[in-house]
């Protein structure tokens, strides 16, 4: 179609390119921040076992060898099921801009929302990594090797970290480039938006001066 609408065809057609180069390139950023986070887990859990056992000595002495390699067992199960566990919790299209629609991207969604503050992280991310370190709660509670306070906490029946474990240096590393790219994929849709309509726009106005 002969319009001055045309001009704004490349416009959109390059923030669609540029928008869908963005999207791929935050889904590799949110694998390498699945993959951080498994590394990190399977470290902390045999870290924080150990913690926990040499805080519990009379208890740990109680179990003696063959208690605490039944534990030490169950903590490389969990240490196994890392990748799985990563998956069910943080492979979820909610914790993710780039999964949104084009839509989704002009509402309110915030370009800060993926910003650390402290070695603990991203707010957005930071209940479910608590959720993913405290699977290491239930297997120490078993045969007595939790003494509950701020660390640990119960409620109810479920077992939980009371504070958020430090996140690694990687898994800091990974999000803030995630971050660095869902502020400008926020700002290329609402630009394609407005791209859109400034095209609608000139297509009216060109019908409008032919008649």
């Amino acid at each position: 179609m002969d319009y001055i609408a045309s001009e704004y065809d490349g416009r959109v057609a390059s923030l669609q390119q540029r928008l869908q180069q963005l999207r791929d390139e935050m889904e590799q950023a949110s694998l390498d921040f699945f993959e951080a986070t498994e590394q990190f887990l399977q470290a902390w859990y045999e870290e924080r076992a150990r913690m926990d056992v040499a805080s519990q000595p009379a208890k740990a002495r109680e179990l003696g060898k063959t208690g605490l390699k039944r534990v030490k067992k169950k903590v490389r199960t969990l240490q196994k099921q890392v990748s799985r566990l990563v998956d069910e919790q943080l492979d979820r299209d909610l914790f993710w801009t780039h999964r949104r629609s084009e839509e989704e991207l002009c509402n309110g969604l915030s370009s800060r929302r993926y910003n650390t503050y402290s070695d603990e992280g991203a707010v957005e991310l930071k209940e479910p990594v608590i959720r993913l370190a405290s699977r290491l709660g239930s297997v120490l509670a078993e045969s007595g090797l939790l003494h509950f306070g701020t660390t640990w906490v119960r409620r109810g029946t479920t077992i939980s970290l009371g504070v958020s474990p430090t996140w690694s240096a990687e898994m800091r590393t990974t999000l803030s480039r995630y971050a660095d790219l869902n502020a400008e994929l926020l700002q290329r849709a609402r630009e394609l938006v407005e791209a859109r309509r400034q095209r609608a726009q000139a297509e009216i106005l060109h019908l409008w001066d032919e008649v």
